[in-house]
């Protein structure tokens, strides 16, 4: 008798508590549309009221649930429009692996939503481009882009970043932190460092994805074999450059491949001041192809006519310091 006395006394109270839930929700809804009343009428809102939910996916399975059950019982008032970011396709399994394998979090999930509306993905060169506009990189005078006969502009560096990510298969979240690198190294150089951009922008994109062979690479532990062959396994992508070359002293539209471009660069990096002078110095630039002819421009930008920037090698050393603080 005692627990059946318990029992109704708990059932009544747990249906009191229900029915104040019910009319909190009720009176919330209705101050809601009050407000909104409020705010047309005095002409300081027009159109309906949007509450921006960006990466539900990333959020925990059971954390992502509530908040979209929330959403539904607590908003459902004409005006107010929810406008949720997430991978619904992913948020469904990751959902589906909470309650079981039997549970369909994808259907689940799609009961929450009215409609559905998916943005064109961005070409990594249209969203390269973007970043690199806003980027101080884009405002530096000595960053050579491709080919330095060109004229540098900001569409040549984003181009140099743009091979590198096709080729390395990156995704736009890698292309931001490698950007982040980038400019966090070209900070930390003296003022008037020049810098070879499809060489900064390799080295970034070995640290964000491939950590050890950036070790390997800035401690020079490959020789240019071994360098050769990590980049055939690495830049798996369409890696053709278009470029100049040489032919009976004039320039023609040419191409080269992007590991051609990093290897010639390496092997600069691993030869001396001496050696460098020493194969440019009886060479005309202006015979020599694609690129061949970066042992030029490093030669006289490096070691000839500035006043002590940092050479080539020292791109490694600001991609390794990049982000660490020092005392």
């Amino acid at each position: 008798e005692a627990v059946e006395r318990g029992l109704d006394t708990f059932f009544e109270k747990a249906l009191e508590a229900q029915a104040q839930r019910k009319e909190a929700v009720k009176a919330f809804r209705r101050s809601l549309e009050e407000l909104l009343d409020l705010l047309h009428k005095h002409g300081l809102s027009q159109g309906p009221l949007y509450v921006f939910i960006d990466e539900l996916d990333r959020c925990r399975p059971d954390y992502a649930i509530q908040l979209l059950e929330g959403v539904k019982h607590l908003f459902s008032v004409n005006g107010v429009a929810f406008v949720v970011s997430t991978n619904l396709d992913q948020l469904g399994k990751a959902v589906g692996a909470v309650y079981g394998p039997s549970f369909d979090g994808f259907h689940y999930l799609k009961r929450f939503f009215d409609f559905e509306y998916e943005l064109p993905q961005p070409t990594r060169l249209r969203f390269i481009r973007a970043s690199i506009q806003r980027s101080m990189l884009a405002q530096l005078p000595g960053v050579t882009g491709l080919d330095p006969r060109r004229e540098r502009d900001k569409n040549d560096v984003a181009a140099a970043f743009a091979y590198v990510a096709e080729a390395m298969r990156l995704d736009l979240r890698s292309l931001q932190r490698i950007l982040t690198i980038a400019e966090a190294a070209a900070t930390g150089a003296p003022a008037g460092t020049n810098f070879v951009a499809i060489w900064l922008f390799f080295l970034a994109a070995l640290r964000h994805r491939f950590p050890e062979d950036f070790v390997r690479v800035t401690q020079s532990s490959f020789d240019n074999t071994q360098f050769e062959a990590m980049c055939q396994r690495l830049l798996i992508g369409n890696d053709i450059i278009p470029c100049k070359q040489v032919s009976d002293t004039r320039f023609v539209d040419s191409s080269t491949r992007l590991q051609v471009v990093l290897s010639e660069i390496h092997r600069i990096t691993r030869e001396g001041p001496e050696r460098l002078v020493q194969q440019v110095a009886e060479q005309d630039p202006r015979q020599v192809g694609y690129p061949s002819v970066l042992r030029h421009v490093i030669q006289r930008t490096w070691l000839v006519d500035s006043d002590g920037p940092q050479p080539l090698k020292d791109h490694a050393d600001l991609i390794v310091a990049a982000g660490h603080v020092r005392t």
